[in-house]
Formats: C-alpha cells, structure tokens, sequence
C-alpha cells in the first residue's frame, strides 16, 4: 500500500507542480521581442533557470534578430518595414523612418549603430529581469506545493477523528477468556 500511495501521490504532487508552472511563468517572466511566448515549455524553463548563460544567449540572438530585421527594414526591404511597423515592441522613434512607404535616407541609417548599441545595453536589463523571474516562478509554484500538501494533512487528521476506535484483541486468552471446552490451553472433552 506505501508503493501505491507513493506513486498517486508523486503524481499529484507532479500535476500540481506542472499547474503552479504554467500559471506562474506568464505572471513573472517578462516577453521579449522576437521569442516566442505564447506557451511555455516547461523543460526548458527549467533548463534556463538552472543555467543563466542560456538565458543570456537566447535573449542576445533574439534581440540581434530583430535587430537584423530593423536593418533590413531601413535598408528598404518593404516586407521588413511592414513588419516592424506593426511589431509593438519596436519603439516609435524606431519606426518613424518607416511609416512614409519610402526607403529610409542615408541619415536614418546612420543611426544603425546607435540602435543597436540601446538595444544590447537594453538586453542586460532583459536578462536580468527574465533570471529572475524565473526564479520567482519556480519558488512559488514549490511553495504553493507546500500549501497544498499541509491542506492534505488536515483533512487526513480531520478524517482520522470520524474513525471508530476498535479495541486490539489479546493474541494470549487466559482462563476466564478461553470458551468453555477449552480450559489451560487444552481442550476439555464434554463426557
């Protein structure tokens, strides 16, 4: 019975771990322009929690992404222009250039290097903010586990007051206990 109460238990407990995950990441890790964030994919966020180099890199090639997105967009590619016009992460100073249908001037794209250099000091803030959030998360799915197990507790010890005691039966019968044919542990024949 211990066996099987383990395994049902690991697996509510896992559930509700999987649960607490997939309502805090949302909550605390911030989204970031160019990734994906619609959903969660649990392994990896753990993964990157458990390595913040990871993190650092994932958040440094989206960010290089889109800004080679910008690039091309200020080098007159229209479906790049549309694009970022329409991105709402890309600030408005950004896509100024843009909105006119035109190419961008040589004096806009001058300005390249200066949007990439706000964008990778912007990426440090972005990577710290994404750690720790996922800290966050991690700590309080676990600790609403805690929550969780300790409700458990109480309606076992609440449900352990609703059961009847039983007296335990002695496993040695004396004299006055033993039936009538039985007396001093042999048995009496009825002559």
């Amino acid at each position: 019975f211990r066996q099987i109460g383990s395994v049902v238990g690991i697996a509510i407990f896992g559930t509700m771990l999987t649960h607490n995950l997939t309502m805090e990441l949302p909550r605390h890790v911030p989204s970031i322009p160019g990734m994906e964030s619609a959903s969660f994919d649990l392994s990896e966020a753990q993964a990157q929690a458990m390595n913040p180099g990871r993190v650092r890199n994932q958040i440094t090639a989206a960010v290089e992404s889109r800004f080679g997105l910008i690039e091309r967009a200020y080098n007159g590619d229209v479906d790049a222009m549309s694009k970022v016009i329409d991105d709402e992460s890309v600030s408005s100073d950004v896509k100024a250039p843009l909105f006119s249908g035109q190419s961008p001037t040589e004096a806009d794209r001058l300005r390249l290097p200066e949007i990439k250099k706000a964008m990778l000091q912007q990426t440090d803030a972005l990577v710290a903010e994404t750690e720790r959030g996922l800290k966050d998360a991690f700590s309080l799915a676990i600790t609403g586990l805690f929550g969780f197990g300790l409700a458990i507790i109480l309606i076992a010890f609440v449900v352990t007051w609703f059961i009847p005691a039983l007296p335990f039966k002695d496993s040695q019968l004396t004299d006055d206990d033993a039936p009538d044919d039985v007396v001093g542990g042999e048995a009496r024949s009825a002559v």
